[in-house]
């Protein structure tokens, strides 16, 4: 049994998964594989949730992988979380899936938001990865004004939410301009849109916090100005906000 193993630690107030020298790639082997997160670093002393939790400490995100290729996740109490990739070639067996890790660190929950569990279609078997946004092409080269421009943001944006192929809210806020591509935009634009219209002065107060910065976790920020407890809370409201309402 070959046995991968991804140091998780803290960086600006999310989980960082280490990814580096492929740790994230699961090779083809004749029987099963592990496949084990560790808190470790600035993280250590921490625990990922339960499985049962509200925010349980490992969960697919969109389409799930078919049943068959991946175990169940078990947390234990020393800060691990391990899974069983069983390199089993059933149908579907090659894709990417997306996933959540969420731990407790110090009283205070934390998120990995987004990564990948990827089987490859050349037959070897995959581990986990984290990949860009898909760029598209940009609306504004062929659209007659930047109002043509914005309205095809927003549509390419809510297609994306509808799809369940937005980033998580806790990634998207730490894209760069350059991570940004048609629908990143069009969120900007719907966030932006959707906090002003829920409150503008908390706004201004959120827009405060940033700049001032210095907060142990981005949940702080938000937490102090508009009272939500974690990012995802946000992102409850919002997602369903901009295909129901924008």
């Amino acid at each position: 049994m070959t046995a991968i193993n991804l140091n998780v630690t803290i960086k600006d107030g999310s989980l960082d998964v280490d990814q580096s020298g492929n740790a994230n790639h699961v090779p083809k082997t004749a029987g099963s594989s592990t496949i084990t997160w560790r808190l470790n670093g600035n993280a250590h002393g921490g625990v990922f949730n339960s499985m049962t939790a509200a925010n349980p400490g490992f969960a697919w995100k969109g389409t799930r992988p078919p049943d068959g290729i991946f175990g169940p996740a078990v947390p234990d109490s020393q800060g691990n979380m391990t899974m069983t990739d069983l390199n089993t070639n059933i149908q579907g067996a090659s894709g990417t899936w997306t996933y959540q890790l969420w731990a407790t660190i110090n009283g205070q929950q934390i998120s990995y938001c987004m990564g990948e569990s990827a089987k490859q279609d050349d037959g070897k078997s995959g581990g986990t990865t984290d990949k860009n946004p898909k760029k598209k092409k940009d609306p504004r080269k062929g659209g007659d004004s930047m109002r043509e421009a914005v309205s095809q943001y927003k549509e390419r944006c809510k297609d994306a939410v509808t799809a369940d192929e937005f980033p998580p809210l806790r990634k998207f806020l730490k894209y760069k301009v350059g991570d940004l591509g048609p629908p990143e935009e069009g969120g900007v634009l719907a966030l932006v849109t959707w906090l002003m219209q829920t409150d503008a002065e908390k706004f201004k107060k959120l827009f405060a916090l940033y700049r001032k910065g210095g907060m142990k976790v981005e949940d702080d920020y938000w937490r102090e100005s508009y009272g939500f407890q974690v990012i995802e809370d946000v992102e409850s409201k919002w997602r369903p906000w901009i295909v129901g309402e924008w």
